[in-house]
C-alpha cells in the first residue's frame, strides 16, 4: 500500500463545500462576486491560444523558449466582517446597546474588519502563441474565481482562432479528447476546477446559440492525474506524452533539451508521481 502525501487533504465534491473566504457566511456582501480585469491583448497578431493551469507550466520552461509578457489577469475580492454578527464565542445580544458606555474588545477587533482576495495570472506570447495559465488550488483559490474567470474570458477570446484547452484530472484513467463536437468522457468520469469551468461556459455559448457564426470551435487535450486541484502529480507516461505533443510546438529547440528541461522542472515542482518517496509497508 502506497500512503500519499495528499491524503490527508480531502478535495470537497461540490463548490458548496469549498472553504469559506468570510468568517461570517452569514453575513451579506456589498460585492460578492469578484472584479476581473483581463489586459489588453491584440489576438489578430497571433496565431494560437492555450489555455491551461500552472500544472503544465514546464512545457513552456523560461530557460529554452523567449516569452514575451502581454500581462495579466487579476481578480479582486474584498470580503467585510459584519461587526454586528454574531460568532461562537461572542455576546446573543447587542452589547453596545446594553452597555452603550462600556469598551467591548472582541467587537472592537471586528469592527470594519476587510479580507482581500486578489489573485494575478500570467499571460504571455512564445512567438505567435498566446499562453494563459490559470492557478488551481482548493485550499487557497473559491471556485467562484474560476467560474468568473471563465466567463469573462470567453468574451475575450476571438473566434478566428481555435483555442487549446489543456487540462487534467484525477477521475480519468486515460488521455481524453474534446472539441466543440465530440467529448469522450464517459461516466462516471469527470473534470473540475478550472478547465472544466471554461469548457462548459464554452458549450454553454454554443448551446445557446441559433446560428454557428459565433460559436466557439476548440480542442480540449486532458491528461490523468493523481491528487485535488493544486496538487496534482502526473506519471511518467503522461509526462513523455505531453512532451512529445509540445516539442512539435518549437521546432528551433533541441527535442532532448526540451524534454530533459521540462521533465526537471515538472520534478522540482513536485508535480512527478514518484518525485517524493511515498510509505510501501
Amino acid at each position: 500500500m502506497l500512503f500519499k502525501q495528499w491524503n490527508e487533504f480531502i478535495e470537497p465534491r461540490h463548490q458548496l463545500d469549498f472553504p469559506i473566504l468570510s468568517k461570517n457566511d452569514e453575513s451579506l456582501q456589498a460585492s460578492p462576486i469578484p472584479k476581473v480585469l483581463f489586459p489588453s491583448i491584440a489576438f489578430q497578431n497571433y496565431e494560437k491560444i492555450i489555455i491551461t493551469t500552472q500544472l503544465m507550466n514546464p512545457l513552456f520552461p523560461e530557460k529554452l523558449i523567449e516569452s514575451k509578457n502581454l500581462g495579466k489577469i487579476e481578480t479582486q475580492l474584498t470580503l467585510t466582517e459584519d461587526q454586528n454578527a454574531v460568532n461562537e464565542d461572542g455576546h446573543s445580544w447587542n452589547f453596545n446597546e446594553n452597555f452603550p458606555n462600556e469598551f467591548d474588545p472582541d467587537n472592537e477587533d471586528r469592527e470594519n474588519q476587510q479580507q482581500a482576495f486578489n489573485f494575478e495570472f500570467p499571460v504571455f506570447a512564445v512567438g505567435k502563441v498566446v499562453i494563459i495559465s490559470i492557478q488551481d488550488n482548493f485550499l487557497k483559490i473559491s471556485p467562484i474565481f474560476s467560474n468568473i474567470i471563465s466567463k469573462k474570458l470567453i468574451e475575450q477570446l476571438p473566434r478566428t482562432i481555435k483555442p487549446l484547452i489543456l487540462g487534467s484530472s484525477d477521475r480519468i484513467a486515460s488521455v481524453k479528447e474534446i472539441n466543440d463536437h465530440t467529448c469522450t468522457l464517459v461516466p462516471p468520469e469527470f473534470i473540475t476546477g478550472f478547465i472544466a469551468s471554461l469548457l462548459t461556459e464554452l458549450t454553454i455559448h454554443n448551446e445557446t446559440l441559433q446560428n454557428g457564426e459565433n460559436k466557439f470551435q476548440f480542442d480540449a487535450i486532458l491528461v490523468p492525474s493523481e491528487g485535488p486541484l493544486g496538487f496534482e502529480k502526473l506519471n511518467l507516461t503522461v509526462i513523455q506524452d505531453l512532451i512529445d505533443l509540445f516539442k512539435e510546438e518549437w521546432p528551433n529547440l533541441d527535442p532532448k533539451v526540451y524534454a530533459e528541461e521540462s521533465y526537471r522542472n515538472w520534478k522540482l515542482a513536485g508535480s512527478v508521481l514518484g518525485a517524493q518517496s511515498g510509505l510501501y509497508i
